[in-house]
C-alpha cells in the first residue's frame, strides 16, 4: 500500500507517465489502486497482450509499445 501511494505521488508530479508491464498483468485486479488510465501516456509490454486490452488501449488513444 505504501508503494502504491508513492507511485501515485510520482505520477501526480510527472509530465509523462509510462507503464512497463508484461502481458500477464492485463485483465487482472490488484489489491492497491495506483492510477486511472487517463493519467497514463504510454504502455510498454510484450506481444502476449490480450486482443481486448489492445483494442481498449487503441480506443483510449494510448501509446502502446510492444517489445
Amino acid at each position: 500500500v505504501e508503494e502504491a501511494h508513492l507511485n501515485r505521488v510520482m505520477i501526480e508530479i510527472s509530465h509523462e507517465v509510462f507503464i512497463v508491464a508484461d502481458s500477464s498483468k492485463f485483465m487482472r485486479h490488484s489489491f492497491a489502486f495506483i492510477a486511472d488510465m487517463n493519467q497514463i501516456d504510454t504502455i510498454i509490454t510484450d506481444s502476449g497482450i490480450p486482443a481486448d486490452s489492445k483494442r481498449q488501449l487503441a480506443e483510449m488513444n494510448k501509446n502502446l509499445v510492444l517489445v
